[in-house]
Protein backbone atom coordinates (compact mmCIF):
# COMPACT_ATOMS: atom_id res chain seq x y z
CA UNK A 1 0.00 0.00 0.00
CA UNK A 2 1.32 3.27 -1.03
CA UNK A 3 1.86 6.03 1.73
CA UNK A 4 1.05 9.91 1.05
CA UNK A 5 2.05 12.70 3.56
CA UNK A 6 -0.45 15.13 4.46
CA UNK A 7 1.11 18.88 4.26
CA UNK A 8 -1.06 21.36 6.22
CA UNK A 9 0.44 24.01 5.31
CA UNK A 10 -0.61 27.17 6.62
CA UNK A 11 -4.02 25.55 8.34
CA UNK A 12 -4.84 25.43 11.71
CA UNK A 13 -7.12 22.79 12.76
CA UNK A 14 -8.14 24.36 15.46
CA UNK A 15 -10.06 27.19 14.08
CA UNK A 16 -13.42 25.90 14.02
CA UNK A 17 -16.06 23.59 14.60
CA UNK A 18 -16.50 19.87 13.43
CA UNK A 19 -19.83 18.03 12.99
CA UNK A 20 -20.53 14.69 14.41
CA UNK A 21 -19.98 13.45 11.12
CA UNK A 22 -16.76 14.36 10.94
CA UNK A 23 -15.76 13.35 14.70
CA UNK A 24 -16.75 9.56 13.70
CA UNK A 25 -13.99 9.83 11.11
CA UNK A 26 -11.59 11.62 13.47
CA UNK A 27 -12.58 8.56 15.65
CA UNK A 28 -11.64 6.24 13.11
CA UNK A 29 -8.44 7.55 12.37
CA UNK A 30 -6.79 7.69 15.97
CA UNK A 31 -5.93 3.52 15.10
CA UNK A 32 -4.03 4.96 12.05
CA UNK A 33 0.07 4.86 12.23
CA UNK A 34 0.68 8.39 10.38
CA UNK A 35 -2.33 10.06 11.67
CA UNK A 36 -1.56 13.70 11.08
CA UNK A 37 -3.70 14.97 14.01
CA UNK A 38 -2.52 12.92 16.77
CA UNK A 39 -1.25 16.02 18.26
CA UNK A 40 -4.81 17.24 18.27
CA UNK A 41 -7.86 15.74 20.69
CA UNK A 42 -11.26 16.18 19.63
CA UNK A 43 -13.85 17.57 22.34
CA UNK A 44 -17.36 18.78 22.40
CA UNK A 45 -18.60 21.80 23.05
CA UNK A 46 -20.89 22.14 26.23
CA UNK A 47 -24.53 22.58 25.93
CA UNK A 48 -24.16 22.41 21.74
CA UNK A 49 -24.32 19.75 19.28
CA UNK A 50 -20.86 20.16 17.62
CA UNK A 51 -17.40 19.28 18.32
CA UNK A 52 -13.48 21.57 18.20
CA UNK A 53 -10.02 20.29 18.11
CA UNK A 54 -7.60 21.55 20.97
CA UNK A 55 -3.75 21.02 20.37
CA UNK A 56 -2.60 18.66 23.13
CA UNK A 57 0.28 20.82 24.47
CA UNK A 58 -1.52 23.36 24.94
CA UNK A 59 -3.24 21.56 27.79
CA UNK A 60 -2.24 21.57 31.14
CA UNK A 61 -1.14 18.63 33.02
CA UNK A 62 -2.12 18.16 37.01
CA UNK A 63 0.25 19.18 39.14
CA UNK A 64 -0.79 16.85 42.03
CA UNK A 65 -1.32 13.38 39.70
CA UNK A 66 0.82 14.41 36.76
CA UNK A 67 -2.27 12.50 34.81
CA UNK A 68 -5.28 14.48 34.59
CA UNK A 69 -6.15 17.60 32.83
CA UNK A 70 -6.29 20.80 34.84
CA UNK A 71 -9.52 22.86 34.96
CA UNK A 72 -8.70 26.11 33.35
CA UNK A 73 -10.05 28.39 36.27
CA UNK A 74 -8.07 26.26 39.00
CA UNK A 75 -5.91 28.57 41.16
CA UNK A 76 -3.90 25.86 42.19
CA UNK A 77 -3.40 24.45 38.98
CA UNK A 78 -4.53 20.86 40.12
CA UNK A 79 -7.81 18.75 38.39
CA UNK A 80 -10.73 18.43 40.92
CA UNK A 81 -9.36 15.65 42.95
CA UNK A 82 -5.98 16.57 43.34
CA UNK A 83 -7.29 20.26 43.98
CA UNK A 84 -9.94 19.45 46.99
CA UNK A 85 -7.12 17.24 48.55
CA UNK A 86 -4.78 20.24 48.35
CA UNK A 87 -7.35 22.77 49.49
CA UNK A 88 -8.36 20.70 52.31
CA UNK A 89 -4.59 19.73 53.59
CA UNK A 90 -3.19 23.61 53.24
CA UNK A 91 -6.30 25.53 54.26
CA UNK A 92 -6.39 27.40 50.95
CA UNK A 93 -9.86 28.22 48.93
CA UNK A 94 -9.43 27.48 45.14
CA UNK A 95 -11.30 30.34 42.96
CA UNK A 96 -12.37 27.37 40.70
CA UNK A 97 -16.46 27.51 41.90
CA UNK A 98 -16.40 23.50 41.04
CA UNK A 99 -13.72 22.66 43.46
CA UNK A 100 -14.74 25.12 45.78
CA UNK A 101 -18.10 22.63 45.88
CA UNK A 102 -16.08 19.66 45.86
CA UNK A 103 -14.51 20.94 49.39
CA UNK A 104 -17.71 21.79 50.92
CA UNK A 105 -18.97 18.28 50.13
CA UNK A 106 -15.79 16.57 51.70
CA UNK A 107 -16.55 18.84 54.97
CA UNK A 108 -19.76 17.85 55.07
CA UNK A 109 -19.83 13.78 54.66
CA UNK A 110 -16.41 14.75 57.46
CA UNK A 111 -19.15 16.34 59.78
CA UNK A 112 -21.60 14.13 59.08
CA UNK A 113 -19.14 11.09 59.68
CA UNK A 114 -18.29 12.69 63.20
CA UNK A 115 -22.22 13.11 64.02
CA UNK A 116 -22.72 9.28 63.60
CA UNK A 117 -19.87 8.45 66.00
CA UNK A 118 -21.37 10.97 68.58
CA UNK A 119 -18.36 13.49 68.17
CA UNK A 120 -19.93 17.06 68.03
CA UNK A 121 -16.41 18.76 68.22
CA UNK A 122 -15.93 21.02 65.14
CA UNK A 123 -11.92 20.49 65.38
CA UNK A 124 -11.87 17.32 65.14
CA UNK A 125 -13.20 17.71 61.57
CA UNK A 126 -9.49 18.89 59.79
CA UNK A 127 -7.89 15.90 61.95
CA UNK A 128 -10.76 13.40 60.42
CA UNK A 129 -10.51 14.72 56.82
CA UNK A 130 -6.60 14.43 56.61
CA UNK A 131 -6.97 10.71 58.02
CA UNK A 132 -9.58 10.10 54.67
CA UNK A 133 -7.09 11.74 52.32
CA UNK A 134 -4.53 9.60 52.92
CA UNK A 135 -6.60 6.53 53.12
CA UNK A 136 -7.87 7.16 49.79
CA UNK A 137 -4.92 7.37 47.57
Amino acid sequence: MQMFKLDMADLDPTDGTLASSQKTKLDKMKGWDNNPLKAYECRKKKNHNYYYLIAKDNQLVCAGCQSSRVNKSCSMVRCKKCCVKHCLEEQKVCKCKDHQKGVQEWRQKALERLADAGIHDEHCVEAMISCDLSDSE
